[in-house]
C-alpha cells in the first residue's frame, strides 16, 4: 500500500488534468469538481468549436470561391487543415471520455497499490519522462502558434485602405468579404479572436500529446514493475515455495492487467492517432513546399515561420511514434525477462507454471493508428518520405 498515493497521482495526472481543464473536458472525466468549474468546463466548451470556427468558415470561403492562384491555395489549405483537424480532435476527446475515464481510475488504484520504493521510483521514472516530452511540447508549440497569430502580422508590410490611413494584414483573411475589418474597434477584436483560437487550438494539440504521454508512460511502468517482479521471482527463492506462488500469482496478475490498461488506452486513442498521422503528414509537406516557394520570393519571414512550423510538426508526429515504439520496447523487455530467469532450475513441474506467461509475453502491447498501421519509428520515418513524396507532387502540379 503507498501512503502518498494521492500525491503521487496529482504528480502523474499535473499535465494532464491542466491541459483538459484549459480545454473544458475535465469536469467530463472527473466528477468531483465544484459548480465553478462545471460552468467555466461549459464555457470553455463551447468557446474551442466557436473560435476554430471562426477562423475556418470565412477563410474555407475566401480560399474556395475567391483565390485563383494554386500557391496561395496551398497556403491556405495548410491552416484551414489544422483548423479541420483541432475540431475533430476536439470532439474525439468529448466523446471518448468514457474510454478515458477508465484509464484514471486505473492509474489511481495502480499508485494506491505499489508496494515498494522501488517500484515506486521506476514509476516516478516513467512520469518524468511524460512530463519532460509534455513541457519541450508546450514551449515549442505555444512559441510557434502564438507567434504565427499575434508577431506575424504585426512583421509583415503595412497596406493603405484610404489616404492616409495603413493597416496591417490579418492573419486569416475572409471576414473583408462580409464586413468591413479594418474599421476600428472591429480590426482590434478579429485580432484578439484570432489569438484567442490561435491558444485554444493549440491548447487542444497539447493536449493529445500530454493524454497520450501520461497514459503510455504509466502502461511502461506498470510493465517495468512486472519485470523487477519477474526477476525477483528466484532471488527470494529457488524453488517453488510457498511465498513463491503469490508473487508469481501478482506477476501474471499484474501482466494482464498491464496488457487491459493498454488495450483501452489503445481503444482510447486509435482513430485520433490516424487522425494526428494523416493531418501532420499534410501539414509537413504544405510547409515544405511553402518554405521553397518563400526561398525563391526571398521572403525571410515567411520562410523563419514554415521552417518553425515544420519543426513543430515534426515533432508532434516524433512524440506520438516514439511513445508507440517505448510501449513496444518494454513489453519486449518483459518478454525477454520471461526467458532470462532460471525457469530450468525449478523443482519437478513447477517450471510449467511460467508457460502460459511465456506465451502471453510474445504479444508485445502495442498502439496502432486507427487499426490501419502501427505506431513506431518505423512510421514517423515512413511520415518523413512520404512527405518529400507529396512535395515532389505539389511541384509538379504548380509548375503543371
Amino acid at each position: 500500500m503507498n501512503d502518498n498515493y494521492q500525491n503521487d497521482v496529482q504528480n502523474a495526472l499535473k499535465y494532464f488534468r491542466m491541459l483538459l481543464k484549459i480545454v473544458g473536458i475535465w469536469p467530463l472525466i472527473n466528477g468531483y469538481t465544484s459548480l465553478f468549474e462545471r460552468i467555466v468546463s461549459m464555457i470553455l466548451m463551447i468557446a474551442c468549436p466557436t473560435s476554430i470556427s471562426f477562423v475556418l468558415l470565412p477563410s474555407g470561403y475566401y480560399c474556395f470561391f475567391h483565390v485563383k492562384d494554386i500557391t496561395v491555395t496551398v497556403q491556405m489549405l495548410a491552416p484551414m487543415c489544422y483548423c479541420v483537424a483541432c475540431l475533430a480532435k476536439f470532439f474525439y476527446l468529448c466523446l471518448r471520455t468514457s474510454v478515458l475515464k477508465p484509464c484514471v481510475e486505473q492509474i489511481e488504484n495502480d499508485w494506491r497499490s505499489i508496494e515498494s520504493d522501488e517500484h515506486r521510483n521506476l514509476m516516478t521514472g516513467k512520469v518524468l519522462l511524460a512530463h519532460k516530452s509534455t513541457l519541450v511540447y508546450m514551449v515549442l508549440f505555444y512559441f510557434v502558434g502564438m507567434s504565427y497569430c499575434t508577431f506575424l502580422p504585426l512583421l509583415s508590410d503595412p497596406f493603405q485602405i484610404s489616404e492616409n490611413v495603413t493597416v496591417k494584414p490579418l492573419i486569416h483573411p475572409g471576414l473583408d468579404l462580409f464586413i468591413d475589418v479594418y474599421a476600428s474597434p472591429t480590426y482590434e477584436l478579429i485580432y484578439f479572436m484570432h489569438c484567442v483560437y490561435a491558444f485554444l487550438s493549440v491548447s487542444i494539440e497539447i493536449t493529445l500529446c500530454s493524454v497520450m504521454a501520461s497514459l503510455v508512460a504509466h502502461s511502461c511502468g506498470m510493465l517495468r514493475i512486472q519485470i523487477t517482479r519477474l526477476k525477483s521471482l528466484f532471488e527470494e527463492a529457488r524453488d517453488m515455495g510457498n511465498g513463491t506462488e503469490n508473487l508469481l500469482a501478482a506477476v501474471v496478475t499484474g501482466h494482464v492487467d498491464a496488457l487491459n490498461y493498454t488495450r483501452n488506452v489503445s481503444k482510447a486513442l486509435q482513430e485520433i492517432c490516424f487522425l494526428q498521422v494523416a493531418m501532420t503528414t499534410i501539414l509537413i509537406c504544405a510547409n515544405e513546399y511553402l518554405c521553397i516557394v518563400a526561398w525563391r520570393n526571398r521572403d525571410v519571414i515567411a520562410i523563419v515561420t514554415y521552417v518553425c512550423t515544420w519543426i513543430t510538426m515534426t515533432f508532434n508526429m516524433f512524440v506520438i511514434c516514439y511513445g508507440g515504439e517505448l510501449l513496444v520496447a518494454e513489453g519486449e523487455k518483459f518478454g525477454d525477462a520471461t526467458y532470462n530467469i532460471e525457469w530450468y532450475n525449478l523443482r519437478g513441474k513447477k517450471s510449467m507454471d511460467l508457460m502460459l506467461l511465456i506465451g502471453s509475453s510474445k504479444f508485445a502491447p502495442k498502439l496502432t493508428a486507427g487499426k490501419i498501421f502501427e505506431l513506431s519509428m518505423n512510421t514517423f520515418s515512413t511520415v518523413i518520405r512520404t512527405s518529400f513524396v507529396y512535395l515532389n507532387l505539389c511541384q509538379a502540379v504548380t509548375e503543371w
